[in-house]
């Protein structure tokens, strides 16, 4: 009896979050991406043989059975691990993508546009073009990965929906390029996305800008802090 009457309880607000439009489009996101995570976890499986080079010092049923497996994962991690580092390393990439185009799509905006817009944007603040130097000094030109895999889908979540709410700022008042009906839909498409992406660009990653200036790091690390605060 508990049961029941706790599930109706539940019912009206399950049924809200359900039709919330962020909250579903997060969802939706994070679905159209789990494909990615189920070829990063084969290929880590297939990298990763359940054995340890210890065990294969010291032999035993253990290096008899798993050892071709062990050594081939060693002879071959690169190409291995190569599928888990272009899904499940580039995974909050692929949500900044799918749930801005999720969100734009639920307000019959351009999906595909602002998708581009949010992924443009989850790089532009989490993995920046630097100059580094190695100790040997020589200096080369990357990018910092570390957050484009699933341990910055929270940043991905914050800036595709907060880019989708800025781009439907600009087109509610029309502070879009809009050509002539003759020009065709797609070049148009890409015209209207330019003012939007601007105004895109110097809100979220002029506040980048701010707190790399002003607290010394980065936005996505000053939201994760704040978010491990509590476990903290």
């Amino acid at each position: 009896m508990f049961a029941e009457k706790f599930q109706k309880a539940l019912m009206p607000l399950g049924e809200f979050l359900a039709k919330q439009r962020h909250l579903s489009a997060v969802s939706r996101g994070l679905m159209a991406a789990l494909p990615l995570s189920i070829i990063g976890a084969f290929s880590q499986i297939i990298a990763n043989p359940p054995i340890t080079q210890d065990v294969m010092n010291k032999g035993g049923w253990a290096a008899t059975i798993f050892g071709g497996w062990f050594n081939f994962a060693q002879s071959n991690r690169e190409i291995l691990t190569a599928p888990f580092n272009m899904t499940m390393g580039l995974f909050s990439v692929v949500v900044a993508f799918t749930i801005a185009y999720q969100l734009a799509k639920s307000y019959d905006m351009s999906a595909l546009s602002s998708g581009i817009i949010s992924m443009v944007m989850f790089l532009m603040v989490t993995a920046p073009i630097k100059n580094y130097t190695l100790e040997g000094g020589e200096s080369f030109t990357g990018i910092n990965s570390s957050l484009l895999g699933a341990s910055g889908m929270f940043v991905a979540i914050l800036i595709a929906l907060s880019s989708v709410g800025l781009t439907r700022l600009c087109q509610r008042y029309n502070l879009t390029i809009n050509l002539p009906k003759s020009v065709p839909p797609v070049l148009a498409e890409s015209f209207n996305a330019m003012v939007p992406l601007l105004i895109n660009v110097l809100v979220i990653y002029g506040f980048n800008v701010l707190c790399l200036s002003f607290v010394k790091v980065s936005a996505p690390e000053l939201f994760i802090s704040l978010l491990m605060a509590p476990l903290n």
